[in-house]
């Protein structure tokens, strides 16, 4: 996928920027029923379960490795010693997605070079208690927000970090896992305004 001079997509393979691309494609949001206020809650979990199995499992022949297990060597080779002065914050967490496993893959590396565990949190429009329930039982570094949270009016510094131990001068990095599809272009320029004004980071 190749970028017109206007700035939106282009479909077709990359080309020279003195090549003509064929036709442009603007940026489509569909719906999913999951998103939708009258989807019972009970299936929008089960949804939910579904795209964590995507993020903790490979594909065969097309994945080398499981996506979830890239992110915590991104996050250590870009933010490298930095990488403990954030305490990581989900939004639209799901059933947790990849986030469990980061947090477990990312401390279990600092652990072992002699480094301080870093705190995690889930959160989402959509609370999926159960799930985020389990995944904090086998780690105290993740934790999670029980109510609903906005991404596009995040609740405080303070009500985020609630119940999160050694909080003193961390910063809040938001995470944000393969969100964004589900939000239209209003919404999400709310969300990173939200983000820039209140946070001190986001992935």
């Amino acid at each position: 996928m190749a970028t017109s001079q206007n700035g939106r997509n282009a479909v077709g393979s990359w080309a020279p920027s003195n090549q003509r691309v064929l036709f442009n494609l603007p940026r489509l949001h569909l719906f999913e029923v999951n998103d939708q206020s009258w989807w019972p809650n009970l299936l929008r979990e089960k949804v939910q379960d579904a795209l964590t199995l995507a993020w903790i499992n490979k594909f065969p022949v097309l994945q080398p490795t499981a996506p979830c297990d890239l992110v915590p060597r991104v996050l250590t080779s870009v933010l490298k010693s930095r990488i403990s002065r954030y305490i990581y914050v989900d939004f639209a967490s799901g059933a947790g997605g990849p986030t469990p496993y980061i947090e477990r893959q990312l401390n279990a590396q600092l652990a072992k070079d002699g480094e301080k565990e870093v705190g995690f949190v889930l959160s989402d429009i959509s609370p999926h208690l159960q799930a985020w329930q389990a995944a904090s039982k086998k780690s105290n570094n993740l934790h999670y927000i029980a109510g609903s949270v906005d991404a596009s009016a995040a609740p405080s510094k303070e009500k985020l970090l609630q119940g999160v131990t050694d909080t003193q001068d961390k910063g809040v990095m938001r995470l944000f896992s393969l969100a964004f599809h589900h939000f239209d272009d209003d919404l999400a320029k709310k969300i990173l305004k939200n983000t820039a004004e209140t946070s001190d980071g986001f992935w």
